[in-house]
């Protein structure tokens, strides 16, 4: 039997993991430019791809946050976290030494309401 590595890399709930790249997406309501606590997005799929575009998983956040599990197999290498709901992606570079969780962020500005209603 041939040992292949799974290229699920989302993280269980209970599972371990050395290092994750966690992706925030936030609504700024307050414009301060920092996520609050009630601004996270709720639901939306992210996905965890290949520089290549090979997907490897995907995620949906939870209180603005959705995390993926980075193995040592994807150290040193070029990433991309994509929200196809919002047409939003960010090339991002995992180091080759890590010592510390990857963080990409996707602030999001609040809505234009119209002012009156016809």
């Amino acid at each position: 039997m041939e040992n292949t590595p799974s290229k699920d890399l989302s993280v269980n709930q209970g599972g371990s993991c050395n290092y994750a790249l966690r992706t925030f997406v936030y609504v700024d309501e307050n414009e301060d430019k920092l996520m609050s606590p009630t601004e996270g997005a709720e639901g939306l799929e992210i996905v965890f791809m290949e520089a290549s575009y090979d997907r490897l998983g995907s995620r949906y956040t939870k209180e603005g946050q959705a995390v993926f599990c980075l193995f040592p197999s994807l150290y040193g290498r070029s990433l991309r976290v994509e929200s196809p709901y919002l047409h939003l992606a960010q090339d991002v570079q995992i180091p080759r030494n890590l010592d510390q969780d990857v963080e990409v962020w996707f602030r999001l500005d609040r809505p234009t309401l119209p002012l009156y209603l016809p």
